[in-house]
């Protein structure tokens, strides 16, 4: 009812419980005004609403038991708004809406905000007003959301990520010496801080963007330098980053992080939306009866190195996937076709060949 209400013509259909094969038709589009006694508890219903929190009054010339008056002057004030209503009806062009695109507010607030605003046709101040309500509605959504499971993973990767969070004892050899920064975040260190597992904070922070990628840190092994390889959480592009923070980050008094701190960005990491990675061309092989396939090689920067005689034995950092299969070019990944060394090989058919 409220997900299909804002778009006219989207009926839904319900079978009667009585008689389930008798279907009733709703059409849901219509204004809707819904008092509660807190907020929905699924945060996409609630982002789909313009609230207000109204306030116990205060004011000692209310009395407590309304009087028959009261009844009277609000009788009167629903025919002054419908009188005003009928006279400046003409006035109002239903498509002369406010776009609101400089507010920092989703898409989906400003769905909901761009019909109400044609009443700044005969209320030019307000359209101020409305857009500071608009700002300050969507710093609540964030806020609503940055309390979720989603969002309490999100706001403490950024705050180990930031150096704002105080790891436990048995993760100080992941800051680096000399910086003091934090040189990987990874699913255990952030599991044993909100008392889960690996795996279900893992799967959680996949479904909002994040990866996971295989990663060498510097570890301190009494009192001499040593490697070591971890699996870290990581953003693969700017867009993805942004896309996150914007829906789930909130700090009371902080700018929000758009620049992903460089701990948290893959080695496969873009700034621009769509780019990809400098690579060398392969040139059509002969004997492919005229079709052309060319070719990219794309290098994961992963330091692994592995003897051509020896199965990997962990997972494809690419797909996760734990099969491998030995050809003419060394080990390579039965689910996406990466080596161990993290090089993968895509091709683009340009006149119907096959692929290579």
């Amino acid at each position: 009812y409220l997900n299909l209400g804002f778009e006219r013509g989207k009926y839904y259909v319900m079978s009667d419980k009585q008689n389930p094969r008798l279907q009733e038709f709703f059409d849901p589009f219509s204004p809707k005004i819904l008092a509660m006694r807190q907020p929905f508890r699924d945060n996409a219903t609630e982002a789909r609403l313009l609230s207000v929190s109204p306030h116990e009054t205060t004011n000692p010339n209310i009395p407590i038991i309304l009087p028959e008056e009261y009844y009277v002057r609000m009788q009167q004030l629903r025919n002054s708004l419908a009188l005003f209503t009928l006279h400046h009806f003409n006035e109002v062009q239903g498509n002369h809406m406010v776009s609101f695109d400089s507010l920092d507010v989703e898409p989906r607030l400003r769905q909901l905000a761009m019909p109400l605003s044609i009443v700044c046709q005969l209320w030019p101040e307000g359209a101020r007003l409305f857009r500071e309500y608009l700002s300050r509605r969507q710093d609540e959504v964030r806020k609503v959301r940055s309390l979720s499971w989603e969002g309490s993973l999100v706001n403490l990767i950024c705050g180990i990520a930031a150096g704002d969070t105080e790891l436990d004892p048995e993760f100080a050899g992941y800051y680096d010496s000399i910086t003091g920064q934090i040189q990987a975040v990874t699913p255990t260190m952030v599991a044993r801080m909100v008392k889960s597992s690996p795996k279900m904070v893992t799967q959680t922070l996949a479904s909002v963007g994040f990866e996971v990628e295989w990663r060498w840190i510097d570890v301190d092994r009494g009192g001499q330098k040593a490697k070591k390889r971890t699996r870290a959480y990581c953003i693969p592009d700017a867009r993805t980053w942004a896309e996150v923070i914007s829906r789930y980050y909130h700090a009371e008094n902080a700018e929000t992080p758009w620049e992903a701190p460089d701990v948290l960005k893959s080695h496969r990491f873009v700034r621009v939306p769509g780019a990809v990675l400098s690579v060398p061309c392969v040139t059509s092989s002969p004997g492919n009866s005229g079709h052309k396939t060319v070719g990219t090689l794309g290098t994961r920067y992963s330091t692994r190195q592995e003897d051509d005689d020896d199965e990997p034995d962990y997972p494809c950092s690419v797909c996760g996937a734990e099969s491998w299969r030995h050809g003419n070019d060394g080990w390579m990944c039965t689910g996406c076709r990466a080596s161990p060394e993290g090089e993968v090989l895509s091709s683009a058919n340009l006149s119907g060949g096959d692929p290579l």
